[in-house]
């Protein structure tokens, strides 16, 4: 994952125990993406704006999926592993 997490940042990775069943994860963190349909969406998608516009003014307004999963991996809350993997699922 690129874009946010420099080198020499702390990125931790999930150590398993008996309490987790090995997976190293304690509960569950939601990672988010959410679009907001302000005028301007609602107009580009009334449009019908292609969707690299859709997703371009989207960024203006919040962070991506990604983004607020590398947010996680640098404080602490999941692994590079984990966001990777929710971010492709997105993609698939």
């Amino acid at each position: 994952l690129s874009g946010g997490i420099r080198k020499g940042d702390p990125v931790w990775r999930p150590v398993g125990c008996d309490h987790c069943h090995g997976d190293g994860y304690r509960g569950r963190t939601g990672v988010y993406e959410v679009v907001e349909i302000d005028e301007a969406m609602q107009a580009l998608i009334h449009g019908g704006a292609a969707e690299a516009e859709l997703v371009a003014t989207a960024r203006k307004a919040g962070p991506s999926l990604l983004a607020d999963g590398i947010a996680k991996v640098r404080a602490g809350r999941t692994s590079v592993d984990e966001v990777a993997r929710v971010v492709q699922e997105e993609h698939d």
